[in-house]
């Protein structure tokens, strides 16, 4: 059985409380580009309700991977190929704001270590890889992606 239950919506995004069974996560959704005291007041108020819970799991767009420069573009492009039915524990983002990036390492690193097919890292030069995500990505410093 699932349950949903909203924390934060506001103009530019959502945060949302999901109960899969016995398993609680966070789910945090964008709908535009905010700014930098926009995400830390989003980060500061999604932190204190999920330590309130003791909620340490985050989810973010689960069937697509978000591109997003604050505050110059917003780029979403579908992260799975036609036909991949079994997407349910796939987690992927990409972010360029650092406190986002900081916040989210810290949460998921659990979820690293207790599942090896899960991977998260910053990443801090874009010419090493050849993926579409991090060449997409052109202003920023470091970003993090996770899948």
């Amino acid at each position: 059985m699932s349950i949903s239950i909203k924390v934060l919506d506001t103009t530019y995004a959502r945060v949302v409380h999901h109960r899969l069974g016995g398993q609680h996560f966070m789910g945090v959704s964008w709908s535009r580009p905010a700014s930098k005291k926009e995400n830390e007041v989003l980060w500061q108020k999604a932190l204190e309700y999920a330590q309130k819970h003791r909620i340490n799991l985050w989810q973010l767009d689960r069937s697509q991977v978000s591109v997003y420069t604050p505050p110059e573009t917003w780029l979403q492009k579908s992260w799975f190929q036609p036909g991949n039915d079994d997407n349910s524990n796939i987690i992927a983002v990409v972010m360029a704001d650092q406190l986002f990036c900081q916040l989210l390492l810290h949460e998921v690193e659990p979820i690293h270590q207790t599942n090896p097919s899960f991977h998260a890292g910053l990443f801090s030069d874009r010419d090493k890889s050849k993926d579409w995500l991090l060449n997409a990505v052109f202003s920023e410093k470091k970003i993090l992606l996770s899948a």
